[in-house]
């Protein structure tokens, strides 16, 4: 069963609320963000934030900051 059905899409929403809910009680105490998530996929992630530069496809300049 997928996310094509409302209990597919309802089960995909209540893991993705379970597993933030532990990685911001885990941020907000100190630790690593996958701490007790101890699934080997997760556990061989690299840690920390992912640099969004390699996202960049144009820079623009704003004459006065606002946009």
């Amino acid at each position: 069963m997928g996310l094509e059905t409302p209990w597919g899409a309802y089960q995909f929403n209540e893991i993705c609320l379970m597993v933030g809910r532990r990685v911001e009680n885990n941020l907000n105490k100190g630790k690593d963000a996958f701490d007790g998530l101890g699934s080997s996929v997760i556990g061989k992630m690299k840690r920390g934030y992912q640099s969004a530069k390699q996202f960049v496809k144009k820079k623009v300049k704003i004459k006065n900051g606002i946009w």
